[in-house]
């Protein structure tokens, strides 16, 4: 088992996104390490950064009440007055994320609306000892769409090129749907 630190390699400039993953996964296998490196350059492409962690901290009380800490802000979890539940937060990431990557892509193609939403939604497994999720829908509802083709064709991209989508597909059927209304002034 190979122990890494992906900030520390991402923050120094001798250590590109592309570099990173040779230090990684060692050439073992060329093939692997080529796809992986494919998809982190087409990640960037599309994102036009660097893939960076942030760093969160959550601070308990007594009972199941918290308040989540990142560089950016507060949320409060659990048990309490607008408490976000774990499942909230990661619907909540999953939107984000691939709100954020389809807006890159749309942007990038000078695409336009004048608004947009995104409503998440999922289903457990029903049997196990850990009941996973099994079910996720995405529904992304476009207003005022400047060409609904290349819109969708985005949004396939957004889901595609997500970091979050993708792990989150590893354990759960994804599906998304991409609605347009052209009635919204």
């Amino acid at each position: 088992m190979l122990n890494y630190n992906i900030k520390a390699l991402t923050n120094k400039p001798q250590f590109g996104i592309m570099n990173m993953f040779f230090l990684v996964f060692k050439i073992k296998d060329l093939r692997k390490v080529f796809i992986l490196k494919l998809r982190c350059f087409m990640y960037n492409k599309i994102r036009g950064d660097i893939m960076e962690l942030d760093n969160i901290r959550i601070d308990w009380q007594k009972d199941f009440i918290g308040e989540m800490s990142a560089p950016s802000g507060k949320v409060l979890i659990g048990d309490q007055q607008n408490g976000m539940q774990p499942y909230n937060l990661l619907f909540g990431a999953l939107g984000a994320c691939f709100y954020s990557t389809f807006l890159s892509i749309a942007t990038k193609k000078r695409l336009s609306f004048d608004s947009a939403s995104v409503e998440v939604s999922g289903s457990k497994r029903e049997i196990g000892e850990v009941r996973t999720l099994e079910n996720v829908q995405l529904v992304l509802t476009i207003n005022n769409p400047s060409n609904e083709e290349q819109l969708r064709k985005s949004a396939l991209m957004g889901a595609k090129f997500c970091s979050i989508h993708e792990t989150i597909s590893k354990v759960a059927e994804i599906k998304l749907e991409v609605k347009f209304d052209n009635n919204i002034k």
